[in-house]
């Protein structure tokens, strides 16, 4: 667990955002839906250092009650973990009947995408240097709704 933390403060160029700083960041409506759900905590493993901050929302459209959009914004060693697996993801662009899944680069920051075209099903997952992004959604038309909602975020802070 020593080396975790060794490596969460090797690869942090900052400390690990608060709370307050991780909700400023979840806005109230996303891709056309207001936020109905919120989760801010921080956790800390005392063993070694290792520490992180996950927000969390959920975001519903009244009119469409099968069209909803979770955001995750994690900061910290499990940001870290996820983004090095998200980093280490060759480029790829996979379709099998209606699902695809690729990757690309957005606003300088490594992305990995999946649709199904099937069921309306997705998720987008962003690394940034030691924080990665999730954005799962239902009801989807296309992947264009993903990218448009990640790009709404406000993400200055990370």
């Amino acid at each position: 667990m020593e080396q975790l933390g060794q490596l969460q403060d090797q690869n942090n160029d900052r400390p690990i955002l608060s709370q307050e700083a991780l909700g400023a960041m979840v806005p109230g409506s996303l891709g056309g839906m207001s936020q109905v759900e919120e989760s801010l905590e921080t956790t800390q493993v005392a063993m070694g250092g290792v520490e992180m901050s996950p927000a969390s929302a959920t975001f519903k459209d009244p009119s469409d009650p099968g069209k909803r959009l979770d955001l995750i914004i994690s900061d910290g060693m499990s940001a870290q973990t996820m983004g090095m697996g998200i980093g280490m993801v060759p480029d790829m662009d996979v379709r099998e009947g209606n699902k695809r899944t690729y990757t690309t680069e957005i606003n300088g920051h490594k992305a990995v995408i999946e649709l199904d075209g099937d069921d309306g099903t997705g998720q987008i997952a962003v690394m940034h240097k030691q924080s990665t992004v999730v954005i799962e959604g239902q009801g989807l038309s296309s992947d264009d709704e993903l990218i448009t909602a990640y790009r709404q975020l406000d993400l200055g802070g990370l």
